[in-house]
């Protein structure tokens, strides 16, 4: 879960689902791919950030 500050000061939260691949390149670690999603509604296919675990 991730949450942020908004203008207001307030906390705004969401839930997401991520993987990140990591690739050593030249004796370094370099990041090639990155995904996230989000839960969806069955019914509407719509994204749900407001869901929680």
């Amino acid at each position: 879960m991730a949450s942020s500050p908004t203008e207001t000061t307030s906390k705004e939260e969401s839930w997401s689902r991520g993987t990140r691949v990591f690739q050593r390149r030249d004796g370094e670690w370099q990041m090639i791919h990155q995904r996230v999603s989000y839960p969806y509604d069955l019914e509407t296919g719509a994204a749900r950030a407001d869901l929680r675990p």
